[in-house]
């Protein structure tokens, strides 16, 4: 009985907790965003206005260990935190360092111009939920959190890009999904000695200088990599896992449904006492090596990325990351099917771009048997009629050497 009214007690103090949540706007009813912060108590939501805000009381900001939510009006396109940070000013948007994990949340903020010997948002002892933010062009990591001990730093749906350091740098618990981590000077992600519960998810890793992701353990634990895409890195995801627990031996870590493609050295590398169980992954087009190993699922083909150039990494209809093109039968990579390989003309057989003499070389390939296979069959039915044969290589040399054969539509 005294378990029952101990319950309620508790349940009645939450109820009426959350029943005085109050908005503060800025900068309606406080000048600044740290004002704000410094009026806001655990469940309140200091609302910010649209802008640039610049100087102190915008830039350095401390949450003081608050549950609270510092969200803009009008997302991340709109709000920015301008650092203005130099070597000789050093400055960061946000410091977290009094307990706080990922009940306190920022949503929706550009953060920029912080320089920094961490990172634009740093976390020390403590974490946060960045939802929908851009964290970009920043003399220092974009997000870093050191001594994570059992606080959770969350990103959601971020993008962080162009920061001369790492990404994001994190340790033992942090979880990454839906967002984008690229062109950044150092790694799109480090994960130091992640806890096993650590995870990242539907992510891309693109064109960072270093790793996409890579990591270190001494507990033998890496996070739990799922439906994430890394291309244009120099590794595109890198693990040392040491002196491993037996039961990471029996239950290793997992990545599963990733694309590793067109990285300039290892698509996929590990090393260490544990490796990872790698299934259901696309390597493919790695300067280096594509894969260190094998395992259930796996396969080394061109994911067919819609603008590979152009930074469109969602998928053509007839790759074979998509789910009905594959043995597992899964979407694979971050991103869905999101344009067709054969959208205009055919006659684009090797999925360049263009229509030349490449596409001539691939066809005669593919009907002698030279081993060529066309990525988009639709487009290398290049008169649109009945099954690719011999026909189909007489149009396009009437059409190549300009003897007046139009191409027609895609079937």
């Amino acid at each position: 009985m005294l378990r029952v009214v101990l319950v309620l007690a508790v349940a009645a103090l939450i109820v009426h907790a959350s029943s005085h949540a109050t908005t503060i706007h800025v900068p309606t009813d406080q000048p600044t965003i740290q004002a704000g912060i410094n009026a806001a108590v655990n469940g309140d939501t200091v609302l910010v206005a649209p802008g640039t805000y610049t100087g102190e009381g915008n830039r350095d900001l401390d949450l003081q260990g608050k549950t609270i939510l510092l969200r803009s009006v009008s997302g991340a396109a709109a709000t920015t935190i301008d650092c203005g940070g130099s070597a000789a000013g050093p400055h960061r948007a946000i410091y977290l360092h009094s307990g706080e994990d990922s009940t306190a949340v920022v949503e929706g903020f550009t953060i920029t111009n912080a320089n920094d010997t961490a990172g634009a948002v740093y976390c020390v002892g403590a974490g946060v939920k960045l939802s929908h933010c851009i964290i970009n062009g920043n003399a220092c990591n974009g997000v870093q959190q050191v001594a994570g001990g059992v606080t959770w730093l969350v990103i959601d749906s971020c993008v962080i890009t162009a920061n001369s350091g790492d990404g994001v740098y994190a340790t033992r618990n942090f979880a990454v999904r839906y967002s984008t981590l690229a062109h950044n000077s150092g790694r799109g992600l480090w994960g130091e000695d992640p806890a096993a519960e650590a995870n990242v998810a539907f992510t891309i890793f693109a064109n960072n200088t270093l790793a996409g992701m890579a990591g270190r353990s001494f507990a033998g634990h890496m996070a739990s990599v799922e439906n994430c895409t890394f291309v244009g890195n120099y590794d595109g995801l890198a693990c040392i896992l040491d002196l491993p627990y037996a039961s990471d031996i029996a239950y290793p870590p997992t990545v599963e449904n990733c694309i590793m493609a067109f990285n300039r050295h290892y698509g996929y590398a590990s090393g260490g006492y544990v490796q990872p169980k790698v299934t259901c992954s696309d390597a493919y087009g790695n300067g280096y090596k594509d894969w260190p190993g094998d395992s259930l699922g796996n396969f080394t083909l061109n994911p067919l990325f819609c603008d590979t150039a152009a930074g469109d990494f969602s998928l053509m209809d007839a790759s074979p990351c998509a789910p009905n093109h594959n043995t597992c039968s899964v979407l694979i990579g971050a991103l869905d099917v999101g344009c067709l390989c054969c959208p205009d003309s055919t006659g684009d057989i090797n999925i360049s771009g263009q229509v030349d003499l490449t596409d001539l070389s691939v066809l005669v390939s593919y009907l002698t048997g030279g081993g060529f296979v066309p990525p988009c069959i639709d487009a290398a039915n290049v008169n649109a009629v009945g099954i690719v044969d011999l026909s189909d290589l007489s149009s396009l040399v009437s059409y190549l050497t300009g003897d007046g054969y139009v191409l027609p539509n895609c079937p």
